[in-house]
């Protein structure tokens, strides 16, 4: 007997539930919909029951090749038979999930779970087939997630480069490497049983092991480092954009919220020999009441006929609630994205080779030469190396060639003279110190055997700083002695000699001065009235040094001129219109209003009783700037009205400064 096959065409019909669904004009979707499978594409299926009413063997069989159903979806049911005149009846049971009608056509009205069961009139021979019906974005996305599962086995194993945004990367037969520019660059390769990750950037290059197999890391990661691209999604890293796109799926924009899933528009369609899945988006997020945001998503992926993921874009926009106006259900005019997450990507195939010149080459960023920095030394790098007695810096190197190289170690070869210098360890970091006066070289090589060498120079350490110590005396009588202390710094250093003299000769007739080295100190004797000052040098370093001043005070008894000037010497004398001051027994300096500056000699003469202050030899100092104030030379503005000093020293009284075309007379206090 001949079989019987029915074939019926199977009707969609999506209803509003999910306007971007396939429709019947819809006739490049290449994910077909039930309603386009016939029975030409069936195969044989189990049988729920069979038997015959008669002698005869009949058989009957639906065909079950689609048992999933999107809600609004209607399927034409077909069967085979060997009876000629059958006659063929249908029952759900469960008519508010779906429906049949008499000829076998299924419609699909809610999600859930129904089976049709099918009976051949005249016999006892019946089959079912079970349903289960889904809400439109479930179809879309398990149908999704399916083809991605598929599409992720062949991108690690076939995949031979492509693109993500600005960046490129291309997959070799034993490793990856992920161009990011021209500068920035990233190798994933073994050396040996070690998963290791060479990172060039355009300021460094670094060769970092991330882990050995079958202890720190499973093969599976490691293929997951050598034959997948890697990128960064929601600050995790995405192996593989199989992966990408589903996690992408998965997350908030579209799985997450059901907001987002009730207004998916979704489609699978044909498109030049490719496949391409297509989701979007549009929803309010309020399921934080302080910080509502409005969503507008878009997703394409296509495969190409061997089911292989070749290309994808995202673009993802989230705005504030208040840019989306919900009467109409449309962003505003001025509706601007607060975020907005963009991407694509592209993916080849094909026979994965040997690197080629594109790929990084570790050899390539090795040291070929360097040098040994001597910045820090007493030289900081100018001139020949130079160390202190007791100086202790680490070992540096610049100049290291190529300009960007893998960090490697730098280790002491050898020292010629190791009484001058040695070497020690402190953590990573090797020091160099310097042990006493004297040369040596030292060789320096790294694990390359690349060597660089440097001569330094030790010398003991020089002084840096000379002071006189606590309550130093400032004045001292006729005929009295005082020590001072002379503090020489740094304690360690070399030489710590010193020599100590008076300013000028004429000093000696004020006081003696005598030197004691071995307890680093001078004395001072007071001879006569006045005043001196002490200089003092280091002998290894004249450069450094420090200076006193001492007032030698004459004898109480002491009268006249000498003691005036005794109370003079080293006194300031100020008032309104400028300030004097007495530095020695015959010079002075003095400082008038308008910026007139002078120096001047100076004697003392007795008349009349008065201790009389002559000026002599005025030499102006700085330009005269104003004219109105200026100072003259002479006893006074005449004999009978004189420059005179108080007996005390404590005032001087000026009657020749010149203001204007006539002289005047100031006061002129001790300070």
């Amino acid at each position: 007997m001949k079989n019987k096959l029915i074939l019926l065409s199977m009707l969609l019909s999506t209803g509003a539930l999910l306007p971007s669904c396939i429709s019947e004009n819809e006739k490049t979707s290449v994910e077909p919909s039930v309603s386009e499978v016939s029975s030409e594409q069936a195969s044989s299926s189990e049988k729920e029951s069979s038997s015959s009413s008669s002698s005869k063997e009949y058989t009957f069989n639906l065909h079950k090749e689609v048992t999933e159903l999107k809600v609004g979806d209607s399927l034409q049911l077909t069967y085979e038979t060997n009876f000629e005149e059958a006659t063929v009846s249908f029952e759900s049971d469960n008519e508010e999930v779906l429906s049949v009608s008499a000829s076998g056509l299924v419609k699909a009205f809610k999600k859930g779970e129904a089976k049709i069961t099918a009976t051949l009139a005249g016999t006892e021979l019946k089959d079912s087939v079970s349903f289960h019906v889904v809400t439109a974005d479930e179809y879309y996305l398990s149908r999704a997630a399916t083809a991605l599962e598929t599409s992720l086995a062949k991108e690690k194993e076939n995949a031979v480069g492509g693109s993500f945004d600005t960046s490129t990367f291309k997959v070799y037969k034993d490793s990856l490497q992920i161009n990011y520019s021209e500068t920035n660059k990233e190798k994933f390769y073994m050396e040996g049983n070690t998963l290791r990750d060479l990172l060039l950037t355009d300021k460094k290059v670094t060769d970092t092991e991330i882990g050995v197999v079958g202890e720190d890391l499973e093969q599976e990661k490691v293929d997951n480092y050598l034959k997948l691209a890697r990128y960064d999604w929601n600050n995790n890293v995405v192996y593989g954009f199989s992966n990408l796109v589903n996690e992408i799926i998965k997350g908030k924009y579209f799985y997450g919220f059901d907001s987002a899933k009730e207004g998916m528009q979704a489609s699978i369609a044909k498109e030049d020999d490719l496949t391409k899945y297509s989701f979007e988006t549009k929803y309010l997020d309020d399921s934080v009441s302080y910080d509502k945001k409005y969503y507008e998503n878009a997703l394409s992926f296509t495969f190409d006929n061997n089911d292989q993921l070749t290309a994808g874009q995202y673009d993802i926009k989230e705005y504030d609630a208040s840019d989306y106006d919900a009467e109409n259900k449309k962003l505003t005019a001025s509706a601007t994205p607060r975020k907005n997450l963009s991407s694509s990507f592209s993916l080849a195939y094909g026979r994965r080779g040997e690197e080629d010149d594109e790929a990084l080459d570790k050899s390539d960023y090795l040291i070929q030469s360097f040098e040994i920095d001597t910045s820090g030394f007493r030289n900081q790098g100018e001139g020949e190396a130079l160390l202190y007695v007791g100086d202790q810096e680490p070992l540096e190197v610049k100049n290291v060639l190529p300009a960007i190289y893998l960090e490697d170690t730098f280790t002491v070869k050898s020292i010629s003279d190791t009484s001058v210098l040695s070497t020690s360890k402190q953590g990573k970091a090797t020091y160099i110190t310097a042990l006493k006066s004297g040369e040596a070289t030292i060789e320096v090589e790294t694990s390359m055997l690349k060597t660089a060498s440097l001569k330094v120079k030790v010398i003991d350490i020089p002084v840096s700083k000379i002071e006189f110590g606590a309550n130093v005396q400032k004045e001292i009588d006729v005929g009295q002695k005082a020590e001072y202390k002379v503090e020489v710094s740094p304690v360690n250093a070399g030489d710590r000699s010193w020599t100590a003299e008076f300013e000028n000769e004429e000093m000696k007739n004020i006081a003696s001065l005598t030197i004691d080295q071995d307890n680093s100190k001078f004395i001072l004797e007071g001879l006569s009235g006045g005043k001196v000052k002490i200089i003092v040098k280091s002998v290894s370093n004249p450069e450094v040094g420090a200076s006193i001043e001492v007032t030698v005070k004459a004898k109480a008894e002491e009268t006249g001129i000498d003691a005036v000037k005794a109370l003079m010497i080293g006194s300031t004398y100020k008032s309104s219109l400028g300030t004097l001051i007495i530095k020695d027994g015959t010079n002075g300096t003095a400082s008038l209003s308008g910026g007139n500056e002078y120096t001047f000699t100076y004697h003392l003469i007795e008349q009349s009783g008065d201790f009389v202050f002559s000026i002599d030899s005025v030499t102006p100092t700085s330009s005269i700037n104003d004219k109105r104030y200026q100072l003259q030379t002479g006893i006074g503005r005449s004999s009978r009205e004189p420059n005179t000093i108080s007996e005390d020293g404590k005032t001087l009284k000026i009657t020749n400064i010149k203001y204007g075309e006539s002289p005047m007379t100031v006061s002129f206090p001790k300070k």
